[in-house]
């Protein structure tokens, strides 16, 4: 009988963990499956631009011949299905009301009786109920105030559950697009449903047409979030991410998404090894890291950044746009752009505006101006950043020589600490030590002394009388 005893408690802890598991399991494999809507196809047919977001081409040239590289033919998306059947969850059993609360709820239900008793001998000299009915939400139609149904809720519902609705909108094979919106307005959500990862209302479609003789690839996409991520490898591991080390490709990866002087600071350089969760990088770092590895695969045709310029300094924002995303290592490719600097889209080639999950405006920037469309005062930050760009570059020229200079006497200097550093950087979680061979006797009187001799004698003495009664 004791081996079953002892065992008892491990089965009641195994039982409620396998219980709570089961639950999780099913509440999953319920869910309904996500249909893939993005078709590696051209669409059935091409529109002309209107500014009304019903266009299909945003500002297609008549004598050019449209080469699209992605089409949302007035599609609406959303994050959960709202014609799925939703998970109920398991009732809950009511809760044993006290004595005390029987008693209340008894007297409140007396209460509702004569009430009603006194309501319905009043109303017998009244007109019929449904006719009071009705001209009381006439009455309050009349006011202003709209009664809700249990259709309308739902209804309410459905549509609140929609991200994006009627987008409808084109853009060309190796433009520069930018995003534009408040915030959730639904830029982010844009690129999850380019992405596949939304769900489609009413068999919407992302049609992205392939070039002649080209094959479909799961790796001609890239994407960089809004939300920067790092894994515990090596500066150089996150970006490569498994991909083969090309080293001419890599050094202008780095080069263009400033990680130079990065690399210099780090003990190890591109060796240096990132905790969890980048815990020795800054933000602007994990957001560059983040571009280099989006911007590394030669493969990829199509660019999707969420806002990758957020997060670094002004300066180091025009150096990613200069050289990364309008660069030569991004030259040729799609590239669809969230941001809120709005002194970077007289340089993209078109602009989406997104208001409440729509399409407001389309079109090139200076179209969309001329239209009167509002850049939250994007004309006057635009006139205030080429006056200033003018004489940054002046200032610039004069620092540069008497900065080259001192940084000539501080490069020597550094060179011996950067050496030592270097092999300490490489490794940042240590191994586990593990001692080999017997407990040593000084163990046994140190845990005796922070325990308590008596009681550690004690336990001997218990176990003795005990083998001893057996």
């Amino acid at each position: 009988m004791r081996f079953p005893f002892a065992f008892l408690p491990m089965g009641f802890l195994q039982y409620v963990q396998s219980k709570i598991a089961l639950k999780r399991l099913s509440r999953y494999l319920e869910l309904s499956e996500l249909t893939e809507y993005v078709m590696p196809t051209s669409p059935p047919a091409l529109g002309s631009d209107s500014d009304d977001g019903a266009a299909l081409v945003i500002d297609d040239d008549d004598d050019k011949k449209s080469d699209p590289a992605i089409v949302l033919d007035g599609g609406s998306f959303s994050w959960v299905d709202p014609d799925a059947t939703p998970v109920v969850p398991k009732p809950q059993k009511p809760k044993r009301m006290s004595r005390k609360e029987r008693r209340a709820s008894i007297k409140a239900e007396l209460e509702k009786q004569k009430q009603h008793e006194g309501e319905s001998k009043s109303g017998g000299m009244n007109s019929h109920p449904s006719n009071a009915s009705l001209n009381r939400a006439e009455s309050l139609a009349s006011l202003g105030v709209s009664i809700r149904t249990a259709e309308s809720e739902e209804e309410n519902t459905r549509e609140a559950r929609i991200a994006l609705r009627n987008i409808a909108c084109s853009i060309e094979r190796g433009s520069l697009v930018a995003v534009v919106g408040s915030v959730g307005s639904g830029k982010s959500s844009f690129l999850s449903a380019v992405l596949g990862e939304m769900e489609s209302i009413n068999g919407a479609k992302v049609y992205m047409p392939l070039k002649d003789g080209e094959e479909h690839n799961e790796g001609r996409m890239s994407y960089c979030s809004q939300s920067p991520w790092v894994v515990n490898d090596t500066l150089r591991g996150n970006i490569l991410f498994g991909r083969p080390y090309l080293k001419e490709r890599y050094d202008d990866v780095v080069e263009a998404c400033a990680l130079l002087d990065d690399l210099a600071v780090l003990p190890a350089g591109d060796k240096t090894e990132i905790g969890e969760r980048g815990i020795n990088l800054s933000g602007g770092q994990k957001a560059r890291i983040a571009l280099a590895r989006a911007m590394y695969s030669e493969e990829t045709q199509l660019m999707l950044l969420d806002d990758p310029l957020s997060a670094v300094d002004a300066h180091v924002g025009e150096h990613l746009f200069k050289n990364a995303i309008t660069g030569k290592i991004s030259s040729g490719t799609t590239r669809v752009l969230v941001t809120h600097h709005v002194h970077f889209l007289p340089r993209c080639d078109k602009v989406i505006m997104l208001e409440k999950g729509e399409v407001k405006h389309t079109g090139s920037y200076h179209e969309l101006v001329a239209r009167g469309v509002d850049f939250a005062g994007a004309v006057e930050v635009s006139k205030k950043e080429r006056d200033g760009e003018v004489g940054d570059e002046d200032k610039e020229k004069q620092d540069d020589s008497g900065e080259a200079d001192k940084s000539e006497k501080s490069i020597d200097a550094t060179k011996a600490e950067g050496e030592k550093l270097k092999t300490a950087g490489e490794k940042l979680v240590k191994d586990e030590e593990q001692m080999e061979g017997a407990v040593e006797g000084s163990m046994y009187t140190h845990y005796a002394k922070a325990g308590g001799v008596f009681a550690f004698i004690s336990v001997f003495i218990i176990q003795a009388v005990g083998r001893g009664s057996e």
